[in-house]
């Protein structure tokens, strides 16, 4: 139906030992992003390809894009979360469970790299081990910033996997990003759980007005075509394939929750338009989609689990998990 590109991913699982106590917000990953964007911009650095790497990595344009994806969507080529045992069940697992990470303790970050941004992870692992050593998350009354040490690196296989990575970050350039392998048998029942808020915007009617999808109005369709077009245009954008999607609409016909337990939650984000933070809503819980006359959709089912789907996906939001019913 619609060929799944072969989009490669690098996914790395940093450990930070804090130094000086950092304060975060609801969601460290804002948090993360700002300071490594920065970073970049400042240092005026370039990918391998002789691009600005702030823009390469946050902020595609049709010059650093290696395809103009569908629609016009350039996404971001990065995600930084929260890896660890997180479940839909528990709305807090996604974020911090403490306003700060006091001196002495560990504190973990996920990056995943999409396509070609890939061969840029020495640099990135660099300059985000500097930002943490200068000054990190909010600032006290006096204006300093909490610390920390990059401690490990290690890569994170698609079963979720560890192995060490020298510290030597110039060693990294041999680490070469892969294809997720996807398991061949399609399920008839897959088991989505949403492990951070899941937030897709939608017209209100109002103009050209737009706001998240609550729980109650989050349907497999929409879900499934907001997850094939994010995929879709990181092919295009950062990998080498472009995958037309012409009919989705018609093919997704049918597509249905056979059960599903969600519920709304809130978080706090910056908004750079508006230059303060404002609290938006996204989805939690599990769903379960009947794939019995969609079988063709497993395939991008599974790879979202490594792209996440949605809004703020750079911060960590839209990350989910699937699996075979029969066998959860």
């Amino acid at each position: 139906m619609f060929v799944l590109p072969r989009l490669p991913i690098l996914s790395l699982v940093l450990t930070f030992r804090v130094t000086d106590t950092i304060a975060f917000p609801d969601v460290p990953g804002h948090v993360w992003k700002g300071m490594l964007g920065n970073a970049l911009m400042s240092e005026g650095l370039k990918d391998h390809r002789g691009h600005g790497l702030f823009e390469s990595l946050f902020a595609p344009t049709a010059e650093t894009c290696l395809a103009l994806p569908d629609r016009g969507e350039k996404p971001a080529a990065i995600v930084l979360d929260m890896p660890g045992a997180a479940v839909a069940d528990d709305a807090h697992k996604w974020r911090l469970t403490a306003d700060e990470a006091p001196r002495g303790t560990n504190m973990v970050l996920g990056v995943t790299l999409f396509g070609v941004a890939a061969s840029s992870a020495d640099v990135i692992v660099n300059q985000l081990a500097h930002v943490a050593a200068a000054g990190l998350g909010k600032a006290s009354a006096n204006g300093a910033r909490g610390t920390a040490a990059l401690a490990r690196v290690q890569l994170r296989d698609q079963t979720g996997s560890l192995r060490d990575v020298s510290l030597n970050v110039d060693n990294m350039l041999s680490i070469a990003a892969t294809v997720p392998l996807i398991p061949a048998t399609a399920p008839r029942q897959a088991l989505v759980q949403f492990v951070s808020p899941l937030r897709i915007d939608a017209p209100t009617g109002r103009g050209s007005d737009k706001s998240p999808l609550l729980a109650r109005q989050l349907d497999a369709v929409q879900f499934a075509a907001t997850l094939m077009r994010r995929i879709a245009a990181l092919s295009a954008c950062h990998g080498d394939e472009t995958v037309p999607l012409d009919g989705l609409k018609t093919a997704l016909e049918g597509l249905r929750f056979s059960s599903a337990d969600l519920v709304d939650c809130g978080y706090m984000k910056w908004s750079a338009r508006q230059q303060r933070e404002i609290r938006t809503t996204g989805v939690l819980g599990s769903a379960v989609i009947d794939l019995s006359s969609h079988s063709w959709l497993w395939p991008w089912l599974y790879l979202a689990q490594f792209t996440h789907v949605g809004k703020d996906t750079v911060e960590g939001m839209g990350g989910l998990r699937v699996g075979n019913v029969e066998r959860s």
